[in-house]
């Protein structure tokens, strides 16, 4: 997946868990330098390991907007990535070229059927096309060397092709794409398509020298306390007006915050970060939870009394009572059923739902 994920929302520590015998060969399964093992930890069933590259969990950003609207991939990374502080883009562009003279192009492999060739050779780096083909086009893919109707996949308008993650030496990627209205020429892949790399540099690197992200966001960093499980209390000094604090975690249904006593707003964001806006000088920050679902819960423990009451009523006049037994059956399986789904099922759906899209969003 793409390595700032495992900046923005990894954990500082975790561990491996496996049989014995896998444990040593963890961290060069995971591919990525930043992850160091710590051997002092290794025990028989699993071994601790340190993520030396995470982001603070709550850190000032100085500003912007984190709507995606109309952007593609790349450039929707390199927003997230000026919006938290980095300077200049994340991800380098590479015009896919008709001439095999170049590091990426295109050549034709048959009538309607091309391979995409991204040579790169910059260790541990991301790579993925971008693709903006008209609807017209009939496209489908495989990211291998040869193209395979069996293993290929419908090419949606507008979508992206991403590569795995690599760590160091030479790579080639490849991608083969067959257009099924076979109208497709070099020169359309060429305009339609833009390749691109995101390497791990551009965001860490130890004693580089330079002001990276992650040096950025921990020059950054602000304190925060969590009391009872629901509220997050922070005080922040702001230099100027137009700052914002930036929290990395999701902000649900039932969160409001106070800035200095008074009532706030989150800014909205497609990614469903906490995200505030500060004023210069001296910002107390107090962020609570509230189940949204209380007040429904309240109405429906009203309307369940009221259920109960009709019963209890119908049950003082058995004759009634027979002839509506069957229907009284039914009402109370479904009662049932609509509080399990409405009051359980649902909330919890939801949560879910907007946890897994927000981690796939900035992950992959």
């Amino acid at each position: 997946g793409m390595f700032l994920g495992d900046m923005l929302l990894g954990y500082k520590y975790y561990f491996h868990r496996c049989d014995r015998g896998e444990l040593s060969d963890y961290a060069s399964k995971v591919n990525r330098s930043y992850i160091e093992k710590l051997d002092y930890t290794e025990q028989e069933n699993f071994t601790a390991y340190k993520n030396n590259a995470v982001f603070p969990n709550a850190f000032t950003v100085p500003g912007g907007n984190l709507t995606f609207d109309g952007l593609n991939y790349a450039q929707k990374l390199n927003k997230l990535y000026s919006f938290l502080g980095g300077k200049g883009v994340l991800c380098d562009e590479y015009d896919i070229e008709t001439s095999n003279d170049f590091n990426t192009y295109v050549e034709e492999l048959e009538d309607g059927v091309f391979r995409i060739n991204l040579g790169v050779v910059t260790k541990e780096s991301y790579w993925f096309i971008t693709t903006n083909f008209p609807a017209e086009y009939n496209i489908y893919y495989c990211k291998t060397l040869n193209y395979s109707d069996e293993k290929a996949k419908k090419l949606e308008s507008g979508a992206d092709i991403l590569f795995d993650f690599y760590k160091s030496r030479y790579v080639s990627y490849t991608v083969t794409i067959k257009d099924k209205t076979n109208t497709l020429t070099k020169e359309d892949i060429c305009n339609y398509c833009k390749g691109y790399g995101v390497q791990v540099s551009t965001v860490y690197k130890p004693d580089s020298g330079k002001d990276l992200l992650y040096d950025t966001v921990w020059k950054n960093k602000v304190d925060y306390n969590i009391c009872n499980g629901d509220t997050i209390n922070v005080s922040v000094n702001s230099a100027k007006d137009q700052t914002f604090l930036f929290l990395n975690y999701v902000r649900l249904d039932g969160h409001s915050v106070t800035v200095n006593g008074t009532k706030s707003e989150f800014i909205d964001n497609d990614l469903n970060f906490m995200i505030i806006k500060l004023s210069e000088g001296q910002n107390d920050i107090v962020i609570t939870y509230r189940s949204p679902y209380i007040k429904l819960a309240f109405f429906g423990l009203i309307g369940a009394l009221i259920l109960s009451l009709g019963i209890y009523s119908v049950l003082k006049y058995k004759r009634i009572f027979n002839a509506l037994s069957g229907v009284i059956y039914y009402a109370g399986i479904g009662l049932f059923a609509i509080v399990l789904g409405f009051f359980f099922l649902f909330p919890i759906g939801v949560f879910v739902a907007k946890f897994v899209n927000l981690l796939l969003g900035l992950i992959f």
